[in-house]
């Protein structure tokens, strides 16, 4: 993967500002994700995106808001 470029690059302050600017500054046909060492499941940073965004949308109907702790507990799966 080629290294981006510095004027590209803003610092990240929290953890979804860091996956979005990732996201953003990446092609579109890199992968994320790719489960079981190179031959399983591949994840593109834009489905990576929507993937967020639904979660993070999930979560707020749900009520959760800023600075509220959620946790997941679970087998390390790329769906998570």
């Amino acid at each position: 993967m080629a290294p981006l470029a510095e004027d590209k690059v803003k610092r990240a302050e929290t953890i979804p500002e860091l996956i979005q600017d990732s996201i953003r500054l990446r092609d579109v046909d890199h992968y994320a994700l790719i489960a079981d060492g190179g031959q399983g499941k591949r994840i593109s940073y834009v489905d990576l995106g929507k993937r967020i965004g639904s979660l993070a949308g999930g979560l707020r109907s749900l009520g959760v808001g800023k600075q509220d702790c959620v946790a997941l507990l679970s087998e390390n799966r790329p769906e998570w």
